[in-house]
């Protein structure tokens, strides 16, 4: 031990300089003190190997991540920027204040008011935000009045900006209407997700938006809605969306319950020949009453109903079928085919008789 310390006093004195190499990471001390792996010692020295560490300091970054559309040397519609936003992958934005202040109702969730303190000790101090690059652009864009067709942003991004603007107290309405680039957007990709859009639409009271996706969710079951998902909708358009399937439903049921109307007897056809065909069509209509369903198409309808002039021999009989089935068509396609603030629109199309030829009953009852 005393080997040891006398080494490291040597070490620890002014004249240890002399004895060690910084050239070299490896050194060997002895009674004499460290010597260089170029150096000799004496075979009866014990000695000591001694590893000097290298230590790497971190340099300043020299370059950051920075948004193509709102850059430090661009001017976006307002002047210089006194704002950068950083995404959560590190892409910065280069804004102006003002402009969030006139879009955001909460101060831009409150951060502005936390800018202010720091922006006396650092020019143009950093807010680090939650969401990613992709989002964060497309919210921009949107309080900026911009078109961002140019990146082509998926619908999950698309609905996610949705959702940041409302985060972000960014009033809704003025930007997701019809006619506006995030709406028309949505809409042009609502096909793959027409579920989700409807959700976030009812999360937000986007009737229009929220109507525009219903059109897709008729071949939904609603049973087959997983309990989380309906947890999410708001209970006002959770009802809109089943009244649209029940009163469809019910819309086609009395429909296709009024049978034709007779013709005036003839020598070759009378009241028996009428008895069989609503009989005929009462078999033909029984599918749609029984297994009836809000997506049922037109062509379905006309090629099923139709299909009962081929086994009537009667051409007066054929000609009231054919008017029936048209009159039956007429209706079906002029039936909503989205959800509606009320329900009894569903129900303008159908006459006194139909409305009473199910069941007896009145939908407006």
């Amino acid at each position: 031990m005393d080997y040891l310390n006398d080494s490291f006093a040597d070490i620890l004195t002014p004249g240890a300089a002399d004895y060690v190499d910084f050239s070299n990471e490896v050194f060997y001390g002895g009674d004499g003190g460290f010597i260089s792996p170029g150096g000799s010692c004496d075979s009866n020295e014990t000695t000591y190997e001694l590893t000097v560490p290298t230590v790497e300091i971190p340099k300043e970054p020299t370059s950051i991540a920075m948004s193509t559309a709102f850059s430090a040397s661009l001017n976006v519609g307002d002047g210089e920027s006194d704002l950068v936003l950083v995404s959560k992958d590190a892409v910065h934005f280069f804004i102006r204040r003002n402009r969030l202040l006139k879009a955001s109702s909460n101060q831009f969730a409150f951060l502005l008011d936390l800018y202010l303190d720091l922006s006396f000790q650092t020019p143009l101090h950093p807010i680090y935000l939650t969401e990613d690059a992709q989002t964060l652009n497309i919210v921009l864009h949107v309080i900026y009045n911009l078109s961002f067709r140019l990146y082509s942003p998926p619908l999950e991004i698309l609905l996610q900006a949705v959702q940041t603007l409302g985060k972000y107290g960014v009033a809704l309405d003025p930007h997701v209407h019809p006619g506006t680039a995030l709406y028309d957007d949505i809409v042009l990709k609502m096909p793959y997700e027409p579920l989700e859009v409807y959700i976030i639409a009812a999360e937000h009271d986007l009737f229009e938006l929220a109507q525009a996706a219903s059109g897709f969710l008729l071949s939904l079951s609603l049973l087959s809605i997983p309990r989380l998902t309906s947890a999410r909708l708001n209970s006002d358009y959770l009802t809109m969306l089943y009244n649209m399937h029940l009163s469809r439903t019910i819309v086609l049921q009395r429909l296709v319950s009024r049978q034709p109307e007779a013709h005036e007897p003839t020598s070759h056809c009378g009241f028996s020949e009428y008895q069989a065909l609503k009989a005929a069509w009462s078999v033909a209509a029984s599918g749609f009453v029984l297994g009836a369903g809000a997506d049922v198409s037109a062509a379905l309808i006309r090629n099923t109903l139709e299909s009962l002039k081929f086994s009537l021999p009667c051409t007066q009989c054929q000609q009231c079928v054919q008017r029936r089935v048209s009159d039956v068509l007429l209706k079906w396609t002029t039936t909503p085919r989205t959800i509606c603030r009320d329900y009894h629109d569903f129900f303008v199309v159908l006459s006194k008789q139909e409305s009473e030829s199910f069941l007896g009953a009145s939908p407006y009852a």
